[in-house]
């Protein structure tokens, strides 16, 4: 007896392994995304007063991975801005002091790294690179795509906001606080110690995998990979979840 098989279940299996890789790949397409439209943003500036720099990758000594990788950086003689760029969609919900925050989709939640803490690192990195002459008036700025509702607990001093009011933020800073041979010795240090060299950008990526891999693990164990405190159920505004039983002193939460 032959048995026919349904020419959809044929095409299935083919359709199945290239949404799982799409799958895959989403968050860094999504990410590629967020930064490219930045830099659109940013391109609107006047490149008389600004120099933007994109895609930078510098030593940091304070960094696990060794190295500190930032999506912009914008030079002036107005300051130096420090951007952070997050393409996600749903509700963004959080405190300025979280070491995670949490992304709703419907009823889905998702654990995210609290952007602010990333680019406070990045800002440090490049503090440590220039030294104290040329480290003054650094500005961080957390910048969102559209697609996100922000519920983010934050000072009204802190930078965290939607891509189209990027420009304007920037903006707002009008007091010359450089002089043009300051602003173009931070441009220079920051292009020359650039790392563009392929393999070194992939032990970048990998080493950053192995740390977040490692404190997942840990935290499995129900061991705090940032104090080495115990992990505890908690209840929270949003319902139940897990955290450190240092809290406040140690504020981490293990991811969904």
């Amino acid at each position: 007896m032959n048995i026919h098989f349904p020419p959809f279940l044929f095409i299935s299996i083919p359709l199945l392994i290239a949404l799982l890789i799409l799958k895959s790949f989403m968050p860094k397409l999504l990410g590629h995304r967020g930064e490219s439209i930045v830099r659109s943003r940013l391109g609107e500036l006047d490149k008389t007063k600004y120099v933007v720099l994109n895609d930078l990758l510098i030593p940091s000594a304070k960094s696990k991975s060794g190295t500190s990788q930032i999506d912009h950086v914008v030079v002036s003689q107005y300051g130096v801005f420090v951007i952070e760029t997050k393409n996600y969609s749903g509700q963004i919900r959080g405190k300025e002091t979280d070491a995670q925050w949490t992304q709703v989709n419907y009823r889905r939640k998702d654990r995210l790294a609290n952007p602010l803490r990333q680019n406070y690192g990045h800002v440090q990195a490049i503090k440590e690179l220039l030294g104290e002459s040329l480290s003054v008036k650094m500005v961080p700025l957390v910048a969102f795509t559209g697609n996100a509702q922000l519920m983010v607990d934050v000072k009204p001093a802190t930078h965290l906001i939607y891509i189209k009011h990027l420009v304007k933020t920037i903006q707002q800073y009008n007091q010359v606080i450089l002089s043009a041979e300051q602003a173009k010795q931070i441009v220079e240090r920051l292009r020359t110690t650039h790392i563009a060299d392929r393999e070194q950008r992939k032990t970048h990526t990998k080493k950053i995998k192995s740390t977040l891999s490692n404190e997942r693990d840990t935290a499995k164990n129900g061991i705090c990979p940032k104090c080495g405190g115990k992990i505890v159920q908690r209840k929270g505004k949003y319902g139940p979840f897990k955290s450190c039983s240092n809290f406040p002193k140690c504020r981490y939460k293990p991811g969904a």
